[in-house]
């Protein structure tokens, strides 16, 4: 994970390179800033949410169904959902502030994105779908199945990039041009993912402890 991670800020340190002189990147400031935040934000959007599904698919041991004998499964669900998620906010603030670092230490032209605040959150809202649906449907002897997710991420972002159909959206409220266009889409995808716990609780609540 540690690489991986280490290998992705190399790669973000790669992608801010221009291959211009500063005296261009001086005279196009605009330009060259536009292009790399757009080719940022799209290798962002590619990659972190395998990195997700890294940290999120071990969640389930054998060792929890004494946890759940002593505490219950509420209890237990309840913790391990807050958990990820404060894990998940660590990871997104980490990527949000190096994602500011690499561009001011890496270029002449940058100047603050006031918009990557709300798109690191849309992407940690993402997670967070992906992070119920681990949970809810991933079981150990079937963790590799979590790597599907990310791939179908990447198929749906494509899909809506090219066909912004808000019927699909409504469906799938992932990050895309689409969503920024809708007043309510942070607050209807954070009813989503309420609406995702509250169903995982069910399902916990009539799982067998054997």
């Amino acid at each position: 994970m540690l690489l991986g991670i280490i290998g992705l800020v190399i790669l973000m340190i790669f992608l801010v390179d221009s291959h211009a002189t500063i005296e261009e990147e001086m005279l196009y400031p605009s330009y060259y800033q536009t292009y790399h935040v757009m080719v940022m934000r799209q290798w962002l959007k590619l990659f972190l949410p395998f990195f997700v599904i890294l940290m999120v698919m071990d969640h389930d041991h054998p060792f929890h169904k004494v946890l759940i004998a002593y505490f219950g499964r509420f209890y237990l669900n309840f913790y391990k959902v807050i958990f990820y998620l404060l894990v998940l906010f660590l990871f997104y603030l980490t990527f949000f502030m190096l994602y500011h670092i690499v561009f001011l230490l890496g270029s002449t032209y940058y100047t603050l994105d006031l918009n990557a605040h709300l798109y690191f959150l849309s992407l940690y809202l993402d997670a967070s779908i992906m992070m119920c649906l681990v949970l809810a449907c991933i079981k150990d002897k079937y963790k590799s199945l979590s790597l599907l997710l990310p791939l179908g991420y990447m198929f749906l972002s494509i899909m809506l990039e090219d066909y912004p159909n808000p019927i699909l959206f409504y469906i799938f409220p992932i990050e895309s041009p689409l969503f920024h266009t809708l007043t309510l889409a942070y607050p209807y995808k954070i009813c989503y993912i309420l609406i995702g716990l509250w169903l995982l609780n069910k399902k916990v609540a009539h799982e067998s402890i054997l």
